[in-house]
């Protein structure tokens, strides 16, 4: 092969892979900064969902839904730190976002004792950007 036709050739490669990267769908998960979680429940159940890493609060909430096999209805949404929420025995529950995972359980069971009895943690979860 030619220098001038392998350069060609080379010159139509780099094209057309940087057109696919420039075509490429936008990453699920965050970018930059700005990383949304969400954290879901339902308090007169066990179930759950939670999501970590999202490009905003509503797609993090969505995706959280999506993972709860029940009717979750309790939600927080956090960004770049952690959220968690408690649920008591009498289906009191109390929620908590924070920079560092220990804390927001830690709030999270607190705000629910404050109205409840025997809180526990329920579910909890953190972005790429908190102090875990």
């Amino acid at each position: 092969m030619s220098i001038k036709l392998r350069n060609t050739v080379l010159a139509a490669i780099a094209l057309i892979l940087g057109s696919l990267a420039v075509a490429a769908p936008a990453q699920a998960g965050c970018n930059g900064t700005k990383c949304y979680g969400s954290v879901v429940t339902n308090p007169k159940s066990t179930a759950y969902g939670y999501a970590y890493n999202r490009v905003s609060g509503r797609s993090a909430n969505n995706a959280a839904q999506a993972n709860c096999p029940g009717n979750c209805r309790v939600y927080v949404i956090f960004r770049n730190s952690c959220g968690a929420i408690a649920v008591g025995r009498n289906g009191v529950y109390g929620w908590a976002a924070h920079k560092s995972r220990k804390w927001a359980k830690y709030y999270a069971v607190r705000n629910c004792s404050k109205y409840g009895f025997g809180c526990k943690l329920r579910v909890w979860s953190c972005t790429r950007y908190s102090r875990r």
